[in-house]
């Protein structure tokens, strides 16, 4: 029997409404996005390869190198972002 406030669904394990043909269909359109995005990023990892054979080697390392330093940068600026936050909710 299910208690008072709680929804009945919620003793079974699930919180959420969806009826079984659309959770087959949300499963099948799941599937076919990770197929496509499968397929989609082997040919992507393709034109990668073609390109570094092909490429200038200097140029291909002083792209390495600014993404880099892009990422650190990056990684920097949330650091900071987050200590920021911390220590103006610190006296709070």
């Amino acid at each position: 029997m299910a208690q008072r406030n709680q929804h009945p669904r919620t003793q079974r394990g699930c919180l959420c409404i969806i009826f079984p043909n659309m959770r087959k269909f949300l499963f099948i359109l799941v599937l076919f996005f990770a197929a496509a995005f499968l397929y989609l990023s082997f040919g992507e990892l393709e034109s990668i390869a073609r390109t570094l054979r092909q490429g200038n080697l200097w140029f291909i390392l002083l792209a390495i190198l600014i993404e880099t330093a892009w990422l650190l940068v990056a990684g920097l600026v949330g650091w900071s972002a987050y200590r920021f936050h911390r220590f103006s909710n610190s006296g709070v």
